[in-house]
This record gives structure tokens, sequence and C-alpha cells, in this order.
């Protein structure tokens, strides 16, 4: 008789936990973690992403649900929903986003390919050493890491994520931040260009 799986929440789900004061995403399931021990999940700081620390836990962890993530089907759907059975699901009301990005936890769908990647973070650096619009991880369970820069003609919003208060506020700043970033690295070519010419 075969085992029957664990049923765990979604990646891109919003949780509050134990011993931490901010929200948290899902942004991988049956994670290893440094050590080799396997956790349920993955996790890394609400609406920051995950260059801004991230962790694993199992579900004993979890004190509320505030968001479900994507779900594609209706069984995913039901087992969501099992999942989250155990603990208080408080379903915040979504805020628009005001920003030109996507907030963690959106999923895009690859056209070529049709693989399916979660949005962990904003400006990841690829092994190219060049900075993309997003880090991301594979669904449905967030085996592989990937940066990429959308492209209306390459990938499609699937799954628009969650925006809070918290995160409207971070994704109201972020173009801001990323514009400040790009100036920034204007002014610096700028100036190196002008000492090596001028």
């Amino acid at each position: 008789m075969e085992k029957e799986s664990k049923k765990l929440l979604p990646m891109g789900t919003i949780l509050t936990i134990d011993d931490y004061d901010g929200e948290v995403m899902v942004m991988s399931r049956n994670c290893e973690a440094t050590d080799g021990a396997v956790y349920d999940y993955g996790i890394c700081c609400y609406p920051e992403g995950e260059d801004y620390g991230n962790a694993c836990i199992n579900s004993d962890k979890i004190k509320e649900v505030l968001h479900l993530g994507y779900v594609s089907d209706e069984k995913e759907r039901a087992d969501a929903l099992e999942a989250a059975s155990s603990f208080t699901v408080k379903e915040n009301k979504d805020a628009p986003n005001p920003s030109r990005h996507f907030p963690l936890g959106a999923i895009i769908r690859f056209t070529e390919t049709g693989e399916l990647v979660m949005i962990s973070g904003h400006a990841g650096e690829g092994e190219d050493s060049h900075v993309h619009e997003y880090q991301g991880y594979r669904c449905p369970d967030g085996d592989a890491e990937c940066v990429f820069d959308f492209d209306n003609k390459d990938c499609e919003l699937v799954f628009e994520g969650f925006v809070d208060e918290a995160a409207h506020e971070y994704m109201s700043n972020l173009d801001r931040a990323i514009e400040a970033v790009f100036r920034e690295e204007n002014d610096i070519v700028g100036k190196i260009i002008s000492k090596l010419f001028l």
C-alpha cells in the first residue's frame, strides 16, 4: 500500500509563523536545508523577497495563513484547503498593485516551454552577471531557481499574487528604488567615461 503524501500549502501562500513578527511567503515545498534535513516549506520574507532572508520550516511553525497561493485545478485547491484546515485562515483583502512590477507569489508561464515560475524576489543576478527583473522558483514545488525578465512575447502572467498593505507600500517604492539604482549605475559609468576620455 502506497503511503499518502502530506498535503502542503501551495507556493505563494502568505503566512505568519512562530518567533517572527513579519509575514513570510512559501517559495518551495519539501525544502532541503544545508544540513540535509528536509522541511515542509522554504520561506522568504514578504513582501521583500528571498534576498531579505529565507529559512526552512515545518507546518508546526505556522500561526496563520493570510492568503493561499496559486492552485491550478480543483484537486490542488482541495489539497491546499485541507493543508490549511488546521490553521487560522485569514484571507486578507487584496490592495491594488501600484507598481509595474509583479509582487511576490505572482505566477508566470513561459510560452515556449509551458513552465510555471513563481516570483520570489526582484532584481536577481544571473549566471551571466546580468541583473534580471525577477527571481523565481519552478512550480509546483520550487525545485529549481531561476532569474528572468518579463517579456510579453516570451511569458504570460497566470496568477497576480497578493498585495496587502505592507506589499502595497513596498511595491510603491520598488519602481523608484530600481530607477535610482539604474540612474546611479549610469552616473558611475558616465563618471568613469569622463575620467578616461576627458
